[in-house]
Formats: C-alpha cells, sequence, structure tokens
C-alpha cells in the first residue's frame, strides 16, 4: 500500500525559515528534467541506428541480383534476398516512429521547464518575502524587549529616589522625564515589533498558500511526466516488437521456403539439366608406325634391307651358315669417325681399304651379327661382310 500521496501534505518543516521541503521538490524537478533529455535522447539515438542499419539493409539488397529459379536452394536464396527488403522497410519505419518520439519528448520537456522554472520564480518570491519580514520581526522583537529592559530601569530608578530624602527636585524631574521618555519608546518599540509580526504573518500566509499551490503543481507536473514518459517507453517496446514481429515474419517465410529445400532434388534437376552423358573415354590403344607389329619387334632400324642380296638357307641344328666367298679373312672395321669421309677396314694381312663416305651398313636380319657395308661407285654395288662386335 503506498503511503502518503500529495506533495502538499509531505514538504513541509518547522523550521520558520527553512526550504527544504521546496529544495526537495525542486531537486525532483531538475531530475525529471534530466531523466526526460536523456529519454529524448535515446530516442533520436535509436532512430539514427535503425535508420542507419535500414539504409544498410538497403544497399545489401540492391547489391544482391535475383537469380533465374532453378533448383529450390536457389529458390530459398530469392527468398531470402526479397525478405532482406522487407526487413529494412521495417526497420525504416522504426526510425520514423523513434524520431518522432524524440521530437515529442522534446516539446513535452520544454514545457515542463516553462511551468516548472514559474513555479519555482513564485515561491522563491514569497518565501524571500517571509524571510525579510522574519528579518525584520526579529529585529523588532529584540528592540522591543531592549525597550522594555530600558523602560522597566528607568521606572526603579524613579522610584527608588522618589522616597529619597537627599535627591533635589531637578534631580527627581529629570528622573521622571526619562521614566516617561523609556515608557514611550518601549510602547513605539512593541507596536513596531506587533506590527512586524502582523506583516510577518500575512507574508507567511502569502508563502503557504504560493508553496501549497507550488506543491499541488509540481505534483501535477511529476505525474505528467513520469505517465508521458511510461507511455514513452511503452511505445518504444511496441515499435521494437513490432519490428521484431515484422523480421520474425520474414524470418517464417524463408523457413517454409527452406521446408521445400531437398538435396537430393536439386541434385538430380542439375544432373537432368547438364548432363554429358555415362559413357567413360575408352582407354588409348598402342599404335605402331609399322603397321601390326608386335611391341617387341618396334624397335627396328630404319636402314633401306641390302641390294641384290641372296637369301640364306636356314641351317640346320647345331649348323652355322658360312659365311660368304667374297668375305675378307677377319676383317672387321676399326674405326669410324662422325665427320671423316672415309671408313677404315682392318684386316690380318694388314692391308687397308678406303671406302666412301656414302657406304652405310645394312642390316641383314634383327638376330644375326651379319651386316653388309653398300657401296656406291662407278662399278656398281659391292656386298661385303664383315664382323661386327655391336647389334644395331
Amino acid at each position: 500500500m503506498p503511503g502518503l500521496t500529495h506533495f502538499s501534505d509531505s514538504f513541509w518543516g518547522t523550521g520558520f525559515t527553512s526550504s527544504a521541503g521546496f529544495d526537495a521538490l525542486v531537486q525532483r524537478m531538475n531530475e525529471g528534467k534530466k531523466l526526460s533529455r536523456e529519454l529524448e535522447d535515446y530516442f533520436r539515438q535509436r532512430g539514427k541506428l535503425e535508420s542507419s542499419y535500414s539504409q544498410d539493409l538497403m544497399k545489401l539488397f540492391k547489391s544482391l541480383k535475383m537469380k533465374e529459379v532453378v533448383d529450390t536452394i536457389e529458390k530459398t536464396w530469392n527468398s531470402i534476398k526479397a525478405e532482406v527488403e522487407k526487413m529494412a522497410e521495417s526497420h525504416s519505419k522504426a526510425a520514423s516512429s523513434f524520431q518522432k518520439q524524440s521530437e515529442e519528448m522534446k516539446k513535452f520537456a520544454e514545457v515542463q521547464t516553462v511551468k516548472k522554472r514559474q513555479l519555482e520564480d513564485h515561491v522563491k518570491r514569497y518565501q524571500q518575502n517571509k524571510n525579510n519580514m522574519y528579518t525584520k520581526c526579529m529585529n523588532n522583537k529584540k528592540n522591543y524587549n531592549q525597550k522594555c529592559q530600558e523602560r522597566d530601569t528607568a521606572k526603579s530608578v524613579f522610584e527608588a529616589n522618589r522616597q529619597s530624602v537627599t535627591i533635589t527636585a531637578k534631580e527627581l524631574e529629570k528622573l521622571r522625564m526619562k521614566k516617561e521618555k523609556s515608557e514611550e519608546e518601549k510602547s513605539k518599540a512593541d507596536l513596531a515589533y506587533q506590527s512586524s509580526l502582523d506583516a510577518l504573518e500575512h507574508a507567511r500566509m502569502e508563502w503557504e498558500n504560493a508553496f501549497q499551490t507550488a506543491c499541488n503543481e509540481f505534483q501535477s507536473l511529476e505525474e505528467e511526466r513520469i505517465a508521458f514518459m511510461r507511455e514513452e517507453m511503452w511505445k518504444s517496446t511496441n515499435i521494437d516488437s513490432l519490428t521484431a514481429v515484422s523480421v520474425d515474419e520474414s524470418s517464417e517465410t524463408i523457413r517454409k521456403v527452406l521446408e521445400t529445400c531437398q538435396v537430393e532434388e536439386d541434385i538430380s534437376r542439375f544432373i537432368e539439366k547438364c548432363k554429358t552423358g555415362q559413357e567413360r573415354p575408352a582407354k588409348i590403344q598402342y599404335e605402331n608406325y609399322y603397321g601390326n607389329v608386335p611391341v617387341e619387334n618396334n624397335v627396328k632400324s630404319h636402314a633401306t634391307p641390302p641390294a641384290n642380296r641372296a637369301p640364306q638357307p636356314i641351317p640346320s641344328q647345331g649348323t652355322r651358315p658360312a659365311p660368304p666367298q667374297s668375305r675378307a679373312p677377319d676383317a672387321r672395321i676399326v674405326d669410324v669417325e662422325q665427320d671423316s669421309m672415309y671408313s677404315t677396314i682392318d684386316s690380318s694381312d694388314s692391308t687397308y681399304s678406303t671406302i666412301d663416305s656414302s657406304a652405310r651398313i645394312t642390316p641383314i636380319d634383327d638376330n644375326q651379327l651379319y651386316h653388309t657395308l653398300e657401296m656406291s661407285d662407278d662399278t656398281g654395288t659391292v656386298v661385303s661382310p664383315m664382323s661386327y662386335s655391336e647389334r644395331l
């Protein structure tokens, strides 16, 4: 249960010149003004942030190119891009709402500030008058008390000397005149004191009425401020909720599209659209340059077969074919220089022969060690068998 609910019943004090209650109310008003400015700044900053975010989302949306729908995943991607635009619009509306709230909060705070200042000045004026009257009244009271003391002293001296036989008539007359003067000053001080009390009471009543009114007005301002700020805060949460609902609706739209996305279906569509065939490349087979020759006989000399060479009979097992009769005994090639115009044939009788460089060694058979030297000269082609240490 709430306690006291009225400012006019709660901010008084026994101190005649005390302004503690008024100061507490003024401080409360200042704190409310500060809070209003903070809320205004919050709305303004939120508006800027929402606007900036909306613009960034819109830039992002414009940078995304819509794709021609082929697969379900691309359909989902297009849906996301479309919903981004809606999200940007939602945040743009939120930015406008926050900006409007900021302006309304600013106007409300300005109106409250003017009213508060008027009330403060009004109360301060009456409070200052009350304090001045109080000071004047206290001075008159002090003077009144002093005059009363002087009058009592003068009266006592006069009464004491009137019965004396030693005092002269002239001196007694002086004492009487002094007593009467003190009584007159005491009366004036008394009148001034009472007049100042009346003035002080009047000032107090004026101040009390002014402060009573100020308390009621301060409470009204405070109630309006709290209610207005509460309403604006509620609106701001509604703005956030509407934005969140809009974003959630966009997200739900995307989720529904995502539910239709099937991995197998997209794979199947891609294959159906872009397939190139099911047959794989065949193995590359070996192709012999010389035709249908086994691989092991592929390494053959490119030399031309010997001319005018009679075929040799197939030797029986264990026999070796006899060399032709025209073969020089133990003839062999000693040296063949690459760049020489001549080749030398060495024989056992140390007889040397020269062969023109156009002569070439021609294989008879890949399985034999006999070769021929083919010579081109004016007498025709001469075939001369020889022994060679290395298969060509």
